[in-house]
């Protein structure tokens, strides 16, 4: 399995793919959820999910950004001003990124998954009939089974059936659709 980590080399940053084998893979997961498991709060505990190997580097590639973000401001906190071309002073608290302002990175990062899920989406929907599509978007807003089949006027059965042949799609097509590791 290939992983993208970003590192930081000085003020640059590298991207490396690195090799892991399945069995690494498999170790990183487990030890990432159990971590997480126990850093969870009681009523969060039930929301944690395994990640993939990806999902955990992306963390650290996030990660490495913020530390780059917190030594600028730490370093803009010493120097407070420079003169911009004109001479006039400028705050350097005012150039330096927020905590919460994505990098360059972040939103390469982003906008990549924001793609992928588009194309899952689309790929997923394809599939489906207009009646599965409408009510698996609402179903995603937040609606019950039991709102669903309200707001439609039938009976919760058809709701439920319809739901359930969609999950029926989705592992169907997400299965043969994920590249697997060969042995």
């Amino acid at each position: 399995m290939t992983i993208k980590m970003i590192y930081r080399n000085g003020k640059n940053y590298s991207i490396d793919f690195i090799e892991i084998s399945d069995d690494e893979a498999e170790q990183w997961v487990t030890y990432d959820f159990e971590k997480r498991l126990s850093e969870a709060p009681d009523e969060e505990k039930s929301q944690i999910c395994k990640r993939t190997p990806q999902e955990i580097a992306d963390e650290f590639n996030r990660q490495e950004e913020r530390f780059n973000k917190d030594e600028m401001r730490k370093h803009a906190k010493t120097v407070r001003t420079v003169k911009d071309k004109d001479g006039n002073s400028i705050n350097l608290l005012d150039l330096t990124p927020d905590k919460d302002t994505l990098s360059p990175l972040e939103m390469f990062l982003n906008n990549e998954k924001s793609k992928q899920l588009q194309d899952a989406k689309e790929l997923l929907y394809s599939h489906l009939t207009s009646t599965q599509i409408r009510r698996f978007e609402m179903k995603l807003s937040g609606m019950s089974l039991r709102e669903i089949a309200d707001a439609e006027g039938v009976n919760f059965k058809s709701v439920n059936d319809s739901i359930e042949q969609v999950k029926v799609k989705i592992n169907k097509i997400f299965s043969k659709n994920t590249p697997q590791n060969p042995r």
